[in-house]
């Protein structure tokens, strides 16, 4: 049995997804129902900013690798009974 590394990369996809949308219900609560202050502004803006840089980092990171290999999770068994 091979798990296509694919498949980490969907899951990967849609733990990004989950992120972006609640940093969106973050960002709008904040705006919305949030003081409007200096240090409101900048909380926000460091917010983004390394929000964007993950994502920009975890882009280079991921288009450095080879995503169509497959991996035996079982593999391992075969160096301890073989």
């Amino acid at each position: 049995m091979t798990i296509p590394l694919t498949l980490f990369l969907v899951l990967y996809g849609v733990a990004v997804i989950a992120f972006l949308l609640f940093s969106f219900f973050l960002l709008y609560h904040a705006v919305r129902f949030g003081q409007i202050s200096v240090l409101n502004v900048f909380t926000l803006l460091g917010y983004t900013a390394g929000a964007l840089a993950l994502i920009f980092l975890a882009t280079q990171f991921i288009d450095a690798h080879d995503w169509s290999g497959t991996i035996n999770p079982f593999s391992f068994l075969s160096s301890i009974f073989y």
